[in-house]
């Protein structure tokens, strides 16, 4: 367990006033023109989950207080399958990419359980054999703009070399890059 943030324990409280509410949830539709292996895809987003806390961090309430707990790889392995691929919809090319659009849409809009997790989902929408809709969705407690970033260029290395190795350095948790937060003095709760 890893004390939480004060912007963190604030997403936390939020989806209990407004449990379908997706004001938290951020997301990226990425066109793939051209083949797309789901193998390797599995294999690098594999690589990021294990290589980053926050892809296996759940918020469960304890005791009134809200607790940062990171699963371990094969805790997250068994609960969540890596991506979805779907099949788009259509008689022509263009009714696959309105049907795949709208699709993607709807995926973006789904809202997180932050308690059970996981905070964060990829989905596939085939449109045609090389054209295809990659959709990252996280919930904004375990991103920002900047680690979307970083994922998103570390996706695509992991995902160019299959081959390339889990890095074995671990991802700052954000009480770890706020820790004044987390002490009394720091205006926090003490949880050091």
């Amino acid at each position: 367990m890893v004390p939480v943030t004060s912007a963190q324990r604030g997403m936390r409280v939020a989806p209990a006033m407004r449990p379908d509410d997706t004001g938290d949830v951020w997301g990226a539709v990425l066109v793939v023109d051209g083949d797309l292996s789901a193998v390797r895809l599995e294999r690098a987003l594999r690589v990021l989950r294990g290589r980053h806390d926050a892809l296996r961090t759940v918020f469960p309430e304890s005791d009134g207080g809200v607790l940062q707990v990171v699963r371990s790889e094969e805790e997250a392995a068994a609960q969540q399958p890596l991506m979805d691929i779907i099949e788009a919809e259509g008689d022509s090319p263009d009714e696959r990419r309105e049907w795949a659009d709208a699709e993607a849409r709807k995926l973006l809009d789904v809202p997180f359980n932050l308690s059970s997790g996981p905070l964060w989902r990829a989905s596939v929408i085939r449109i045609s054999p090389t054209l295809h809709l990659l959709i990252l969705v996280f919930h904004h407690i375990i991103t920002k703009d900047i680690s979307a970033q970083i994922f998103a260029g570390e996706l695509r290395l992991a995902y160019a070399d299959p081959k390339a190795p889990a890095s074995e350095v671990r991802a700052a948790q954000g009480s770890e890059l706020f820790p004044a937060e987390n002490t009394k003095e720091g205006g926090g709760d003490g949880l050091d």
